[in-house]
């Protein structure tokens, strides 16, 4: 059959009227012969308005469109039934004389525009069907700012804005009064950004939307997103997402907003959101990001009721400052930064994680650092290690200081506290757990209510300061012989309570560079090494040496009730002095280059000792 032939009946129609309603199988027709193109996309104004736009369409298959006049405070209000954009773009006329365009060149003059071009566009469409941008929009004239609101919906495949201030897509619907934009208000409708994505020239963007989804690339120089109901009190269905970022979209900008005002739509990103200079997202939901957030000149800011990171990233050259209201989680992810990290939570999780940054604050009813991944410092730089190169295991790191502050439980088993040049202030209300752990720091100052281990109780961390250590807990688990104590300066460990009854057992290895000093009331036993370079005190209701207790210089042993030596060694290479009621040296060794100053009312030696001068007990010891 000929293209004459299969066709007739469509040219047939086409000559009985101009305004003959073209008969669908007439399309199909023409599409399969390739007389149009299903990209072809179609504007239409509404005859429904005191003045209707002028649809041009250019040789290039672009579209121009004779916008309103404007009134007297700059607005130009279109409306349309459908506005479709093809890829050749849409030009909307803002100037009264000829125009040089991007899209399509040379632009006649729009007579509309006689008064002056608009400050503000707005068009908006009226239909049941959402608009399709496959194109760019260009403002022919002076720059301006442009609304185009669909309530609809608007899809997004190829769009964006060329000599616009502010560009803003929306499913809101348009209030104006008084010749004022009011507000604009959104009950539903999606934008959808997909294909080949948004690339977007104007000075601001603004996406404001139910649910506004990301499955391409997203480009723009200052780019905010409104997800939800406007002023809505109900909340949204549990697991709703208002803003969603595919693992194939990603959102570039210079400086970029999210903020979801409505209670319960979730934030979930899977792609890549990457802002040049600041990055600030707020939800009354929970943001959920297993893919990339990075800030690569500026700060990050994020408050949610839940941030969920697993497995995410979360990255800035700047400060990162997070807030959640109920849970922060960071299991198996990353939060670093070149400054400064501060995250407040409820429960702060960083199981299986890492957190590095310049300087680190952690503030949470719980905190929990356990079980975490393999990190080293090399050269300044944090590393991912082996077991074997560095068994140091767990997830917060910093250069400069770490704070961190537990309401009830701060759980560091299996985890690693490391600040390359800075103080580790370790503190909870209650407990704080390091069995297995490794925390290391310039100083390091630990308080609690108890310090403890495991469900045994037993602590078997690590604790390497390059300055100080100071240990204050009412309650100590027993230090088994894998606990390593070891301060370049002062080694301190004291309590506030008054209980006798309390003991703590030392079974590792306690070292301090200058003066170490333990003052607690209770039983003290020592079953490990003790070993100071300088100055040791050790003040206990209750002494019980079973192993060593050292001193370069001088040491003072002070017991309100006994010291006890059981096969032990006590040692001061200067001068060593024993304070208590009673002492008793059981086949144990007490030495010192100088005579040992022992003040006490009974004094038993069934062991080996320097030169002894006794005189009667005195407290304190004078």
């Amino acid at each position: 059959m000929s293209m004459k032939n299969s066709s007739y009946g469509c040219y047939k129609k086409l000559k009985i009227s101009k305004i003959s309603r073209i008969a669908p199988v007439c399309v199909m027709t023409w599409l399969s012969l390739g007389y149009i193109s299903s990209t072809n996309a179609e504007i239409i104004a509404s005859q429904n308005q005191s003045n209707i736009p002028t649809i041009i369409n250019n040789s290039n298959q672009s579209t121009t469109v004779n916008i309103n006049s404007a009134s007297s405070s700059g607005i130009s209000h279109n409306k349309f039934t459908q506005f479709d954009v093809n890829q050749n773009g849409v030009i909307l006329n803002n100037n009264s004389s000829e125009s040089t365009t991007t899209l399509t060149g040379k632009v006649s003059g729009n007579t509309n525009m006689a008064k002056g071009p608009a400050s503000l566009i707005i068009n908006e469409v009226i239909s049941n069907n959402p608009s399709q941008l496959n194109g760019m929009i260009e403002v022919a004239g002076k720059k301006t700012d442009v609304i185009i609101a669909n309530p609809s919906g608007i899809s997004c495949d190829g769009c964006g804005f060329i000599n616009t201030g502010n560009s803003t897509l929306t499913t809101g619907m348009i209030k104006i009064q008084n010749d004022k934009l009011t507000s604009i208000n959104v009950k539903k409708g999606d934008i959808i950004i997909t294909g080949n994505g948004m690339n977007d020239k104007s000075d601001f963007t603004n996406l404001l939307a139910n649910t506004v989804k990301v499955s391409a690339e997203l480009r723009a120089k200052d780019l905010k997103i409104n997800a939800g109901k406007t002023n809505s009190r109900a909340a949204a269905e549990p697991g709703t997402v208002g803003i969603d970022i595919a693992a194939l979209g990603g959102m570039y900008a210079n400086k970029i907003t999210m903020i979801i005002d409505q209670d319960g739509p979730e934030i979930s990103n899977k792609g890549l959101i990457s802002a040049d200079s600041e990055l600030y997202i707020t939800t009354m939901g929970t943001i959920g990001n297993s893919g990339k957030i990075n800030t690569t000149s500026g700060d990050t800011n994020i408050i949610a009721m839940n941030v969920d990171n697993t497995s995410g990233s979360i990255s800035s050259t700047g400060d990162i400052f997070m807030i959640a209201g109920d849970e922060l989680n960071n299991n198996q992810g990353t939060i670093s930064s070149a400054k400064s990290i501060t995250l407040n939570g409820s429960t702060l999780d960083n199981t299986s994680g890492l957190i590095s940054g310049n300087d680190i604050s952690l503030i949470a009813n719980q905190i929990i650092n356990q079980d975490s991944k393999k990190y080293g410092i090399k050269d300044g730089e944090i590393t991912k290690t082996s077991e074997k190169e560095n068994p140091t295991s767990g997830g917060i790191i910093a250069k400069g200081d770490i704070a961190i502050n537990a309401g009830s439980l701060l759980n560091n088993s299996a985890g690693a506290v490391h600040s390359e040049n800075g103080t580790v202030a370790l503190a909870s209300q209650q407990d704080i757990n390091l069995d297995n752990a490794d925390v290391s720091a310039n100083t390091i100052n630990i308080y609690a209510e108890e310090l403890k281990g495991k469900d045994s109780g037993i602590v078997s961390g690590k604790l390497l300061a390059k300055n100080d250590i100071s240990i204050e807990a009412n309650t100590l688990g027993e230090f088994d012989q894998n606990t390593s104590l070891d301060a370049g300066n002062n080694l301190t460990i004291s309590n506030n309570g008054s209980d006798e009854s309390i003991q703590f057992t030392n079974e590792g290895i306690l070292k301090s560079g200058n003066k170490f000093s333990y003052d607690r009331s209770g039983s003290f036993v020592n079953a490990g090494e003790i070993q100071s370079a300088n100055e040791l005190v050790v003040k206990a209701d209750t002494i019980e040496n079973r192993n060593i207790i050292s001193s370069a210089k001088k040491a003072l042993l002070q017991a309100s009730n006994s010291l006890t030596n059981t096969s032990g060694k006590i040692s001061a290479d200067e001068k060593l002095m024993i304070n208590a009621p009673e002492v008793l040296n059981i086949k144990g060794e007490l030495s010192s280059t100088n005579p040992i100053e022992i003040q006490s009312d009974k004094f038993e030696n069934t062991g080996e000792s320097s030169e002894v001068r006794l005189s009667p007990y005195q407290t304190p010891y004078q």
